[in-house]
């Protein structure tokens, strides 16, 4: 049996202030509150939707600022607007109530409702979805400018 490729870490696919301008998270949310869910989402969603071989192939792009024209266009209008929806609606509940002296505040004086909250993360879920589905859509009819997506090989993780 072989082993399963390396999948690098710590490397995001969007940008906390991208996050934070093209949602209404407040800038005065912290990094780590905001960070972890974009590596989560990208590990949960991403991967498992391009496979192994692309995701770490576009990972390395990224760290080594290397993109090609194609990973930079697919990065940029697929997976970003994706990644950014997903991690924001996974976000909001940590946003809304913070874990402090074992229990859960909330974390703001004139806050919204649960409800309110969950609808909040409804409307971001729908948002993702409808990325995730265009993604999928890009990658079924212009598979010829992804192979790594195609060409499996089951030493190389998530297919």
């Amino acid at each position: 049996m072989g082993i399963q490729a390396l999948v690098p870490q710590n490397i995001l696919m969007v940008s906390e202030t991208k996050i934070k301008n093209f949602t209404d998270i407040d800038s005065n949310v912290t990094s780590q509150v905001l960070l972890p869910f974009i590596g989560v989402v990208q590990q949960l969603e991403v991967e498992y939707l391009i496979g192994r071989p692309y995701y770490v192939q576009i990972l390395n792009e990224i760290s080594g600022n290397t993109l090609s024209t194609i990973n930079n266009n697919f990065l940029q209008y697929f997976l970003q607007p994706w990644i950014l929806w997903s991690a924001y609606r996974e976000c909001l509940p940590s946003v809304w109530g913070r874990i402090k002296n074992n229990g859960i505040v909330n974390g703001a004086e004139q806050s919204i409702s649960l409800k309110e909250m969950q609808w909040f993360t409804e409307k971001a879920a729908d948002r993702a979805q409808f990325f995730r589905e265009r993604t999928r859509q890009e990658l079924i009819f212009n598979s010829n400018n992804y192979p790594l997506v195609y060409n499996y090989n089951s030493t190389e993780g998530l297919f």
